[in-house]
């Protein structure tokens, strides 16, 4: 690759003031005594090590954003959020938000709030016997008890009247 004769030592004295502040961190005393291939490793080394650093930065921006979701969905139980709403809520393109929650939880936000929602109907089901299903169904934002009892039967392979009997 041709950068320029210009460049290449503008480069080098960079790489070099880098090397000499980031170089005890890796034991190396003096950076302008290393061979070429010595300087070569350690870079590769510090290349690795900041990519390590945005990983775990990235890894706790996606826990924040994800507990941002999760304080919505459970704060609001009676409405259902569409992905497009969450995504501007947190000032994110839907396919961002999308492509975190696979990469965390292994759905999409849609399935993971609908797994919520279920989770909470399981509890009210069981503590609550005398509850109507249209009841559990409107206060978790189902349109109504059909809706409500045919996405429960899709999950849990049972209907909530005979999940309740249990």
């Amino acid at each position: 690759v041709f950068c320029g004769d210009y460049i290449i030592p503008y480069i080098g004295s960079v790489l070099l003031f880098y090397f000499a502040k980031s170089a005890k961190k890796f034991g190396f005393l003096g950076v302008r005594s290393l061979r070429k291939e010595e300087k070569l490793s350690f870079l590769c080394r510090l290349l690795l090590c900041e990519l390590a650093e945005c990983a775990d930065n990235q890894k706790s921006d996606d826990d924040y954003l994800l507990e941002q979701v999760l304080h919505l969905v459970q704060t609001s139980p009676e409405r259902f959020f569409r992905s497009s709403e969450l995504a501007e809520k947190l000032f994110l393109s839907e396919r961002t938000l999308r492509n975190r929650f696979l990469r965390c939880y292994g759905k999409t936000p849609c399935r993971y709030q609908m797994e919520i929602k279920l989770q909470t109907a399981c509890g009210y089901l069981k503590n609550n016997p005398d509850m109507p299903l249209r009841e559990i169904a409107s206060n978790l934002g189902f349109y109504d008890e059909f809706h409500f009892s045919k996405r429960f039967k899709e999950i849990y392979r049972i209907s909530p009247k005979e999940y309740r009997r249990r």
